[in-house]
C-alpha cells in the first residue's frame, strides 16, 4: 500500500486592519490520499429463461439457479455467499405483421456472489456460465482495510491542511495561532467495477483472468486558524 498527499487550492483570509488584528484568520483545505490492493470481489451473475407460460419459464429459470449454485459450491463458495439481489417474471413481446403481440414470458434472476478471495473470481464466472448463467453483469471489487484507509486519509488530509496554513501564515510576516474550526467531507469508499460479460466467456479456451486495479481512498479536510501577528 502506497500513500499520496495531493495539495489542493487554499483559501486565505486576513483581516489587516489594526482594529481587527486578534480577529484575523486563515483558512486553508489538505487533501489525503491512500492506494489499496482490493481482496475482496462481488460477481453480478444473470440468469434468464424463457417459455410460453409464466409457470414454465419461472420452473426452468429455478432449475438454472440451482444449477449454478450448485457449480459455485463445488468451487468451495458457501450458500450464504450467494444472495439473490433480483428476482423478476414478466411476458415478452415480438413484432408480428407491424403489431406488437406477445411472445411468452421471461424469468429472470440475478443472484450476487461474493468472494473473499479475488484470484477465484475468473473460476466463479467460468463456472456460473458453464452451469447456465446469461451475463455477468459485473465485477466490483473492495478491500476489508477501507475503513481504516478513510481514517488514514482523513489522517493525512488534516497534516497537508495544517502545513498549508503555516506556509501562508509564515508567508503573511507571522505565525499560525489556535485551531478554530476543522471539518471534512469525508473520504470516498474504494470501489472498482468491471463492464458486463456475455455468455461467450464461457466458451473460451482459456479461462477468464480479472486483474483488478488498485483502489484510492481520498478524502478532503478544511480548517480555520487564528492568524498570529505578533
Amino acid at each position: 500500500m502506497t500513500r499520496r498527499v495531493a495539495p489542493l487550492a487554499v483559501l486565505f483570509v486576513l483581516l489587516g486592519s489594526p482594529l481587527a488584528a486578534q480577529e484575523a484568520s486563515l483558512v486553508a483545505s489538505g487533501t489525503g490520499t491512500v492506494q489499496l490492493t482490493p481482496d475482496r470481489a462481488t460477481l453480478s451473475v444473470a440468469i434468464e429463461s424463457r417459455a410460453p407460460e409464466a409457470s414454465d419459464a419461472s420452473a426452468r429459470n429455478a432449475g438454472v439457479v440451482e444449477s449454478v449454485r450448485a457449480a459455485l459450491g463445488a468451487r468451495g463458495i458457501g450458500a450464504d455467499d450467494i444472495t439473490t439481489a433480483h428476482y423478476n417474471v414478466r411476458e415478452d413481446w415480438r413484432r408480428k405483421d407491424g403489431e406488437r403481440v406477445r411472445d411468452g414470458y421471461v424469468a429472470e434472476t440475478m443472484l450476487r456472489i461474493a468472494l473473499d478471495d479475488i484470484t477465484t473470481a475468473g473460476e466463479a464466472i467460468d463456472a456460473a456460465l458453464a452451469a447456465g448463467a446469461n451475463r455477468i453483469d459485473g465485477v466490483q471489487f473492495s478491500s476489508s482495510r477501507a475503513d481504516d484507509a478513510r481514517r488514514e486519509a482523513i489522517a493525512l488530509a488534516v497534516q497537508d491542511a495544517i502545513g498549508t496554513a503555516e506556509a501562508m501564515a509564515i508567508a503573511a510576516g507571522g505565525g499560525l495561532g489556535a485551531l478554530i474550526e476543522l471539518t471534512t467531507e469525508g473520504a470516498t469508499r474504494p470501489l472498482v467495477a468491471l463492464r458486463a460479460m456475455r455468455t461467450e466467456v464461457a466458451y473460451s479456451d482459456a479461462p477468464t483472468e480479472i486483474t483488478p486495479g488498485d483502489l484510492t481512498v481520498t478524502a478532503r479536510v478544511v480548517g480555520r486558524w487564528m492568524y498570529d501577528g505578533n
